[in-house]
């Protein structure tokens, strides 16, 4: 049976008709871990970023070439570095390089070669060089501006490090090597990533 009232006619629901039921709450996805899988949200990693420092000082009574190396990876884990920088202490001309090393002892204790005599001080079994033909850059190389300090970025970004190996930053074939206790910055973000997560870079 129906009613007619002032703001029209209600009519009894169709005794087929339910009523609608409450929606169930959505599920939530957890933003802090990737899903490991081609279809990983956006932002599902970016939580996740790790920032680290290293700062070394040069060793070699004299001065010479040496270097600044990343961590080891645990096992079961690399790295995608996303973002990784260097600067020397000093406002005089000395080249720097990026190096993949394999870690290993004789790669990651490399020891610093001394400038004798104003020779180049280029310390050797180091890894694979990722200027490409370019050379090593400088801090104070007309390419990169003249600024004392100036920070020199990776030029391979991002970058995937295995298991097993590291990135090294290392003064590089220069006549003028830095002095003993000159202190060289590199700087890392990256994210630490189970072996076989493609990551947010290869998920789309």
């Amino acid at each position: 049976m129906g009613w007619t009232g002032p703001y029209g006619t209600w009519q009894d629901a169709p005794a087929s008709v339910q009523a609608p039921s409450t929606p169930s709450t959505p599920s939530t996805t957890d933003f802090g871990k990737s899903v490991n899988n081609l279809l990983a949200a956006c932002c599902t990693y970016w939580d996740q970023v790790r920032y680290k420092t290293y700062r070394v000082a040069n060793p070699a009574v004299g001065g010479g070439s040496f270097a600044v190396d990343m961590d080891k990876i645990r096992d079961g884990y690399f790295w995608l570095v996303l973002h990784a920088a260097v600067h020397l202490e000093l406002g005089s001309q000395t080249f720097v390089s990026f190096f993949i090393c394999p870690d290993t002892d004789t790669d990651r204790n490399i020891l610093p070669v001394q400038n004798v005599g104003g020779t180049n001080a280029t310390p050797q079994g180091t890894g694979i060089l990722l200027q490409g033909n370019n050379g090593p850059m400088s801090n104070t190389s007309s390419a990169y501006g003249q600024v004392e300090s100036m920070p020199i970025a990776c030029p391979v970004l991002p970058l995937i490090i295995p298991n097993k190996y590291f990135l090294r930053a290392l003064t590089f074939n220069s006549n003028n090597t830095p002095a003993q206790g000159t202190f060289a910055v590199m700087r890392i973000m990256y994210l630490e990533l189970p072996i076989g997560d493609p990551g947010p870079l290869l998920a789309f």
